[in-house]
């Protein structure tokens, strides 16, 4: 079935995918960061401050995630959306109204747990729920509100922040949740009922207890945390990434442009191979880009080069998070799926809190870019030989 016919067909639940991924926007670093200057000056802050403020928030979201995800195997999608978009509205309004810092701490989680978190995750379960012979292709098109979100908001933002400021621009953002996500999401979604199972082993069998056991889990972590961790180092660091390469700072931000457009192709196109071919089987090769992106960096120079990292960083990026979610549907099932995607989230996230310390670390240490970009490739490596063991492991 072609993607026309596809989106014919089930255009009502593809559309309730595509629109939770890009309202997961309003809880994402790319959108948050716009309104960074305003806050430090509203609440006077300092970027040291805010920064302690935005981590804390960002792990507090994510060692929550495991209990939401588990109330999102037992809920109804229409319901369990309709909480994480009130939550969404109430922190955007609670971010215009904040008295002071204990608020701002109490919004920006808001923000992560209900955007950043719960959003791309109910996308995510839901197609993999409602969907088992076209999961590739309808994971494909939910995730193109990712790069829609990218390239829309932030200028719209700015726009509207350079004429009514901090506050208004908040409380603009709540109306328009409540106006278009929530009775959108509503309509869109209100007659898929509870989908039909589709498990490997039963939800009690699946506790956390046994995920935690499972060899397999511990095999596909690598591969899922691989490609952002090493990217939030490389983008948080990319101006020491240029001085390294003697690049400017306006040809990175050019090469942001080539990462967006190939990230929305490549999770286009990945979605009839997983169709056709299975999660698990395509798993390892979700590094394989980033890697050879890497190594183009390091070893090559020319302006050509970076580029070239960001198409490869940006193919990596598409299909990594489609193909694991329809490997966690593959081995785990769909009863359990939000359980398992949250715990595994939870992971990604922690692992994103590390990479800057890290990578700040090894900077402030005179290990430069000649360093941490083999290293890099290296972690690559193990992602990729980690797969590979876990496509061995018969599955039960």
């Amino acid at each position: 079935m072609s993607y026309l016919n596809f989106f014919c067909q089930y255009h009502k639940v593809l559309f309730f995918g595509v629109l939770l991924t890009f309202f997961s926007s309003f809880g994402q670093t790319f959108l948050i960061s716009v309104f960074v200057p305003h806050i430090l000056k509203e609440f006077s802050l300092n970027s040291g401050q805010f920064g302690t403020i935005y981590s804390l928030a960002t792990l507090c979201s994510a060692a929550l995630l495991p209990f939401f995800g588990r109330l999102l195997d037992k809920s109804r999608i229409s319901t369990f959306t309709f909480c994480i978009g009130l939550t969404l509205l109430l922190s955007c309004w609670l971010m215009a109204l904040s008295p002071g810092v204990a608020f701002l701490f109490a919004a920006l989680l808001g923000l992560r747990i209900s955007g950043q978190g719960l959003m791309g995750l109910t996308a995510s379960t839901a197609m993999a729920r409602l969907f088992t012979k076209f999961r590739g292709r309808a994971l494909s098109i939910s995730a193109t509100g990712y790069p829609l979100g990218e390239g829309i908001l932030p200028l719209v933002t700015v726009l509207i922040l350079h004429s009514y400021g901090l506050r208004i621009t908040w409380l603009i953002a709540g109306f328009f949740i409540a106006l278009i996500f929530l009775p959108l999401s509503i309509f869109l979604i209100r007659d898929t009922g509870t989908p039909a199972e589709e498990t490997t082993k039963t939800e009690e069998e699946w506790s956390p207890k046994h995920l935690l056991g499972d060899v397999r889990f511990y095999l596909i972590l690598p591969g899922i945390m691989a490609i952002p961790f090493l990217l939030t180092g490389i983008f948080l660091y990319q101006t020491s990434l240029a001085d390294f390469k003697g690049y400017t700072p306006g040809l990175m931000a050019s090469g942001f442009t080539a990462y967006a457009l190939m990230r929305m192709l490549s999770s286009i196109a990945v979605g009839p191979w997983i169709d056709r071919l299975g999660g698990i089987r395509l798993f390892p090769f979700s590094v394989i880009p980033l890697f050879m992106g890497l190594i183009v960096l390091w070893t090559q120079s020319g302006i050509w080069c970076i580029y070239l990292f960001f198409i490869l960083a940006g193919a990596s990026q598409g299909v990594s998070g489609i193909i694991a979610t329809t490997v966690w549907a593959e081995i785990y099932g769909v009863n359990v799926l939000g359980q398992v995607k949250s715990l595994s989230a939870m992971v990604v996230v922690f692992s994103t809190a590390l990479s800057p310390a890290l990578f700040g670390w090894m900077i402030a240490s005179n290990f430069s870019f000649s360093w941490i970009l083999p290293g890099a490739a290296a972690f690559c490596i193990l992602a990729f030989v980690s797969g590979l063991a876990m496509r061995r492991i018969p599955r039960t």
